[in-house]
């Protein structure tokens, strides 16, 4: 397109808008039309086809008469003094396909018409989000950019959290479910896998072109993750893009390696205030707790093998007469209100939450508010200020399930046990954690935007961003003082005690960026882009403790026997400017080349900056003039290569030292750290290439993707040498790391009638990765059984496996003879070697372990009538092995496995001998029934009664059920393993992590919500 259309697009634009807000609409009138002839209003709304939400900003005009208007918010419009007669009325908006009906008006009958806009299949003309001013719009970008329409999926969907937002969505993108706890529920989140065994594996999380705190706090040992990033109300969000790999995130530099997660909130819109309000009430469960917890067994003081015969939930629930584990009521309230004009546009909403969880002493009550206001300073200026605020509080229950899992029947006196308070528990009873442990969280975060958009010249635009987020996390642990301690429960911590841990945060950015666009020719465009941007962040912990109180009264820290304190804080500091050409070739053909430079205060001295290339191309082949398949009705080739870096630890390259006091109390110091003047960020390497296609008139789209990466310069620990003279180890860029996969999505439409449709998505994903090379550091153990090894996954598990052994004498006991898997393959690590005594036997690979290396998830969409739609979403992984600490510390530790005492299986015996660790692995495959929803859409004759313009109803639950478990038993012991999500990444690392089933799996809900817009 020549640029005088792009000129009078441009035009008609400004002009419909003008007229919108001012209440009076251009027209023309038709050739030959009396000037005073009768005129009428012609209104109506405009509604998404599939979801039936309505659409603001969507351009509705009647060509012949000039005249036009934008939809409100409601997707209202009003198009008044429209002359009586016959028109063609068009409705269009980009990412949807322009519709168009034929109208007559009659004098004294004013006419109200409905628009349903079906999405286009591959929303090539939308605008994404890449760092850019204005961003670009997706025809453009060589690589994937996936985006969720977030409003959308509130309507029908059972979320209630930012992270459940981004789980089973999108192909690639993984999120590990958390525990089922209220308000400590969070879980990692990896795109595209982990490739980085020192550094964290996490994406970065933008919110309105802003870095945000997204820090995750593990709650004792594995009782759960608080997730700063769900405390963004989800209610507040208009959609989130999702930037994979470094291919995608050049522009974001240092820290982006792993991905970038924009989440974009609600804007105003012009026209009359509208009103959105929402009630959500329901609840949420533990599925089939007596079943989740092992059976415990002991020999009595008889020599008597005894046994539960059940698991003790079920016996205390017998004991009890009612079990522990509740139905936790969920409650959540949402009002919201947009509007404005043309001049100036406001969202405004405030939620509150109240969640109990699977006991009535673990709650999680919070509220939010936020503010977005948008106005256009001057023709060519314009500025948006984003603002919000959230306070809430969690009680953790405390790490009650273990108590289930590491009990003894031996404790139990009415199953012939010894008289204890413990009653078959691991520790201390349930009833000691209600009254006995006060662990409080509570969080009190603000965040700030401020958006200058300045267009000094028709080709040339320009953006100053600024940002600021302050967070503060205090979490509070009490242990009331106790009567008879420390003989009672809670043991020495019986006689008082308390920690306080305040965290506090800042975030602080500055982006800088302007943008030329031009015709170079009719056909050749260009758009170059370059900017700077700072960011810096800043972390405080001070830590409080007390031991030793009087009474139970007293829970201050001051007023302990024993108080004590500490106190830590870094910041660190990124600082990167980029340059990006772009060309395109009469819109169809476009190329891409960037670069970018950064320094970070984290990097040693001896440092250089970091620099970041990128190169990418589309091709949009139906819009050439040769094709002439009809029934492809799109398709886009593109590519990508990139690079982004990670960030070394903040301390990592420094030398440091330590204090304490010397002779006579004197303070000295003495090294600690060696550090690295030379350290740099890890650097990873990718390119996508990929295809999107539709076809049969859009009932199908299509899109994949194949990918691989590579992680230079990987950061690993290396021995200090002793002539340093500074103990321990030193970071080094010594490693690679290749990642690789494909994705594959495909959405398709079977029935589209007005009485009765179905849609059905796919989406497939494949994960690789290997070591390649470790800098010649031999090994590093990771924990456990977990290994770093060249040419193995990250993190995998190697151990010694035992394949036979011999009783020393009769049918139980010691053994003899053990013998080990040989090994096999090029290094001799793999399964299925000879056997060979197990001093001499290798450690062998038992398989990829913590991620999968396949997910799958089907989403069905029935529609019935239009009005109600029913839902589905089936997620599947599997490909990897899962490390339970749980196993092993049943047979070695707690001792209360039937096998333990028995002693009857010799390769048992043998395995618990060599390497106990080896008999908590198994296989992870599962598919899980992760959503069901319906929702209804109360017509329009009902809802006009109380002065609405819409409402709908919805019916949803989450994690209703596992439907396929690869591995239900273990392997030696036959015990049932669980639920195959009860597991969480352990406390030790949030880097490549260790999955554990010591926790518990995450929690069922059910809520129903009525959504009304006045």
């Amino acid at each position: 397109m020549n640029s005088s259309k792009w000129t009078w697009l441009w035009a008609t634009a400004v002009l419909f808008v003008t007229q919108a807000a001012m209440g009076s609409p251009i027209h023309a009138l038709q050739q030959g039309q009396a000037p005073n002839s009768e005129v009428e209003a012609l209104t109506g709304r405009v509604l998404d086809s599939q979801s039936l939400q309505p659409l603001a900003s969507v351009q509705v005009h009647i060509p012949e008469l000039s005249v036009g208007t934008l939809s409100r918010a409601d997707g209202s419009f009003e198009l008044s003094e429209v002359p009586s007669g016959t028109y063609m009325v068009h409705a269009q908006q980009f990412g949807f396909r322009a519709a168009s009906q034929e109208v007559t008006l009659e004098a004294g009958q004013p006419l109200e018409v409905t628009f349903e806009l079906s999405r286009e299949a591959l929303a090539l003309d939308e605008i994404v989000v890449t760092g850019t001013v204005g961003g670009t719009r997706a025809r453009a970008i060589g690589n994937v950019v996936e985006r969720l329409d977030v409003g959308s999926m509130l309507e029908s969907r059972p979320i209630v959290n930012v992270e459940q937002a981004l789980q089973s969505r999108t192909p690639g993108v993984s999120v590990f479910a958390g525990a089922g706890i209220a308000g400590a529920d969070g879980g990692p989140i990896r795109i595209r896998g982990s490739s980085s065994i020192g550094l964290s594996n996490d994406p970065l999380i933008y919110i309105d072109g802003v870095r945000m705190n997204s820090d995750r706090t593990q709650v004792g040992g594995r009782a759960g993750t608080y997730s700063r990033l769900n405390d963004v109300n989800p209610q507040d969000i208009e959609s989130i893009e999702i930037i994979k790999g470094p291919a995608a995130s050049t522009l974001y530099g240092t820290e982006a390696s792993n991905g970038v997660i924009q989440i974009i909130t609600k804007r105003g819109s012009s026209g009359a205030p509208v009103f959105d309000a929402s009630v959500e009430l329901g609840a949420n469960w533990i599925p089939d707790p007596g079943g989740e917890f092992p059976v415990h067994w002991g020999i009595n003081s008889d020599g008597e093998l005894i046994t539960f015969g059940t698991s003790l939930y079920n016996v205390e629930t017998e004991r009890r007469g009612e079990p522990w584990f509740q139905y936790g009521p969920i409650q959540r309230y949402n009002l919201s209100v947009r509007g404005g004009s043309d001049l100036f546009r406001y969202f405004a909403s405030f939620n509150h939450s109240d969640t109990e969880g699977f006991v009535d002493w673990n709650w999680d009550k919070r509220s939010s508010g936020r503010m977005n206001l948008s106005s256009n300073l001057a023709e060519n200026l314009s500025a948006d200020l984003n603002a919000s605020y959230m306070l809430g509080t969690t009680r953790h229950p405390g790490a009650i399930w273990s108590e289930f899992i590491r009990g003894t029947v031996l404790t139990a006196a009415d199953f012939g046990g010894r008289e204890d308070h413990r009653r078959g528990f691991g520790r201390r009873g349930l009833e000691h954690f209600r009254e006995g442990l006060e662990d409080l969280n509570d969080v009190e975060r603000s965040n700030w935007s401020l958006q200058l958009s300045y267009q000094p010249l028709d080709w040339l635009q320009t953006r100053t961003v600024f940002g600021h987020e302050s967070s503060q996390e205090t979490r509070s642990v009490t242990v009331f003082r106790e009567a008879g301690a420390p003989a009672g429960p809670w043991g020495n911590q019986g006689m008082g005690r308390k920690n306080v841990d305040i965290r506090s945060g800042v975030d602080r950015s500055l982006d800088l960026a302007a943008t030329a666009s031009f015709r170079l020719t009719d056909a050749l465009g260009s758009e170059v882009s370059s900017g700077l941007q700072f960011n810096t962040k800043s972390r405080r912990t001070i830590g409080a403790s007390g031991e030793d109180f009087v009474d139970r009264a007293l829970t201050t820290v001051s007023a302990a026997g024993t108080p004590s304190a500490s106190e830590t804080f870094f910041e660190n500091s990124t600082v990167g400017v980029y340059i990006q050409q772009q060309l395109d070739w009469d819109q169809r053909i476009f190329l891409t080349g960037a670069v970018r430079a950064d320094d970070n205060s984290a990097f040693g001295e001896e440092f250089s900056a970091a620099i970041y290339p990128k190169l990418s191309a589309t091709w949009v082949v139906h819009e050439e003039s040769f094709w002439r398949w009809d029934f492809v009705d799109q398709l886009r080739m593109r590519g990508a290569w990139g690079a982004a870096g990670q960030q070394p630890d903040v301390f990592a390259a420094t030398r440091l030292y330590q204090s304490f006091a010397g002779t006579s109390d004197v303070p000295v110091i003495s090294p600690s750290q060696i550090g690295n003047p030379d350290l740099g960020p890890e650097r990873g390497i990718e390119f996508e290439g990929g295809v999107d296609a539709s076809f049969l008139n859009d009932r199908v789209q299509l899109g994949f993707t194949k990918w691989s990466k590579t992680t230079q310069d990987a950061i690993m620990v290396a021995p200090a040498a002793p002539s340093t003279g500074f103990p321990g180890s030193q970071f080094v860029n010594a490693g690679q790391i290749s990642n690789w996969g494909t994705e594959l999505s495909v959405d398709t439409r079977w029935l589209s009638g007005d009485r009765l449709g179905f849609d059905l998505g796919v989406a497939f994903a494949t994960l690789g990765s290997r070591i390649d090379d470790m800098g010649g550091l031999g090994e590093i153990a990771e924990r456990r059984t977990r290994w770093h090894i060249e040419g193995y996954p990250v993190s995998s598990p190697h151990a010694l496996k035992v394949v036979s052994a011999e009783f020393v004498s009769g049918d139980s006991g010691p053994v003899t003879n053990i013998m080990c898997d040989g090994g096999t393959g090029p290094d001799g690590r793999r399964m299925g070697g000879a056997p060979v005594p197990c001093d001499e036997a290798p450690r062998v690979y038992f398989g990829r372990q913590s991620e999968p290396s396949w997910t799958v998830s089907v989403n069905p969409t029935l529609t019935l009538l239009r009005d109600l739609r029913i839902m589905a979403t089936v997620y599947a992984e599997g490909g990897n092995m899962i490390g339970s600490d749980v196993l092993p510390s049943r047979h070695v530790s707690w001792n209360n496995e039937r096998i333990t005492w028995t002693l009857d299986d010799p390769i048992y015996v043998g395995q618990r001998t060599v390497d106990t660790y080896a008999m908590g692995l198994y296989k992870g495959g599962f598919a899980t029934l992760r959503e069901v929803s319906a929702n209804y859409t109360i017509p329009e004759a009902f809802t006009r009664r109380v002065g609405a313009s819409r409402a709908s109803l919805t019916l949803a639950a989450r994690n209703l059920g596992i439907l396929w478990q690869e591995q239900k038993y273990g392997e030696i012991d036959g015990q049932w393993l669980g639920h195959p999500e009860k597991s969480a990444f352990s406390e030790e690392t949030f880097g490549v992590g260790e999955l554990s089933n010591g926790s518990m799996p995450p929690a069922s809900m059910f809520t129903a919500s009525v959504r009304v817009t006045f």
